[in-house]
């Protein structure tokens, strides 16, 4: 698209792997109160390749920020915000990330194997950037402005009681993940794999599992008012009478 009211996207500081260090270490300090500590704030920056793995960034500032093929393994990231950034093929496994703020992000292709993401929040989120002539804009990297986990490995995460309404989660990789009593309330779980996860108390109203693995999965308590279940395998499924609400195009 052409003309002056195009919008090209916002530019991100690039960091090296020094700077980030550095960033780290003061982080490190103020967590431990000790003198020149600051709290890290890597918002619109560009951190992708580089290496987080083992680091305490709890409460850090992501929002924003290019985070493409990062490595945070085993990373402490409890209430981090990473509002819309971009987290396409970043490696979080073991990562805790409890109550983080993943509203909008991009996590295709991301590994979260075994990662602690209780009462995350991954709703849909919208990014707005200060433009001088046009004030507040809205900066969309992609088409939709929901939570993308397209190809996500989740397999074995903690989802409980996390947000998930909205999440478009194709082809994502849930198998042996607890997910008890979290919100997926409209999302987008064609072809996803959801074996041996346990669901019990989750809100699945509106989802869409067409051609889903649910092989095994613990499906107690569900609400499942209007979600699709086309071509899915609820083959040795947990249900209860309880687990209501007719398939569509059932």
């Amino acid at each position: 698209m052409s003309g002056t009211n195009a919008q090209t996207p916002a530019a991100r500081k690039r960091l090296t792997q020094q700077e980030l260090d550095v960033i780290c270490a003061r982080h490190d300090r103020l967590w431990q109160a000790k003198p020149g500590g600051a709290r890290a704030v890597f918002a619109w920056m560009d951190l992708s390749g580089l290496s987080l793995a083992g680091r305490n960034l709890a409460d850090a500032d992501f929002a924003a920020a290019c985070l493409i093929g990062c490595d945070l393994t085993g990373s402490r990231l409890d209430n981090a915000t990473f509002f819309g950034a971009d987290m396409q093929d970043a490696v979080f496994r073991d990562a805790s990330m409890r109550r983080s703020d993943l509203r909008g992000a991009c996590l295709r292709g991301a590994d979260l194997t075994g990662a602690d993401l209780f009462e995350a929040d991954l709703r849909e989120g919208t990014i707005a950037a200060a433009d001088a002539r046009l004030g507040f804009r809205v900066v969309e990297a992609r088409a939709s402005r929901d939570t993308l986990a397209q190809g996500a490995c989740l397999a074995g995460a903690n989802l409980e009681r996390s947000k998930l309404t909205g999440v478009v989660a194709v082809a994502a990789d849930f198998s042996d993940a607890i997910m008890k009593d979290c919100k997926l309330v409209r999302a987008n779980l064609k072809q996803a794999s959801v074996k041996g996860a346990n669901l019990a108390g989750a809100d699945l109203s509106g989802a869409d599992l067409t051609g889903a693995d649910l092989r095994d999965a613990v499906l107690v308590g569900v609400k499942a008012t209007m979600w699709r279940t086309d071509g899915a395998d609820m083959s040795g499924a947990l249900t209860d009478h309880k687990s209501a609400g007719e398939p569509v195009g059932k």
